[in-house]
């Protein structure tokens, strides 16, 4: 009796644990594409300062949230998107416009898709 209540609680244990990362990826994942499709938009309209500093405050909070996502995610979904946020800071200071964009555009869909990757569906889940 004490096997399956210790087997009942753990399974209880993973689930919750399940849904809270996937909460979290969930969440991090919208605040990270809110923020380089506003990145987007200022690198458009040539706002160089303002850009910059937005793109030295997102590699910030990837930072923040690679530390979490880390423990549970592979490497190599996180490798990619770390090197793409890294180099677009250097191409912000040094005014390249059209390689920043593209950087944000790879950045958008490796986000993408790790937020795919990590939902919660049938096929995902089985």
């Amino acid at each position: 009796m004490k096997r399956v209540l210790l087997g009942t609680a753990l399974f209880f244990c993973a689930v919750f644990l399940c849904i809270a990362a996937n909460r979290f990826t969930a969440g991090k994942s919208g605040e990270m594409l809110r923020k380089i499709e506003s990145l987007e938009t200022k690198i458009a309209a040539g706002d160089g300062t303002t850009s910059e500093s937005d793109g030295e405050a997102l590699l910030l909070h990837w930072k923040e949230a690679h530390a979490v996502l880390c423990l549970y995610l592979s490497h190599d979904r996180l490798c990619a998107l770390d090197v793409t946020l890294s180099a677009l800071p250097v191409y912000l200071r040094e005014g390249e416009k059209a390689e920043a964009l593209a950087l944000c555009r790879e950045a958008k869909e490796a986000i993408r898709a790790i937020k795919d990757a990590e939902s919660l569906s049938f096929g995902n889940v089985f």
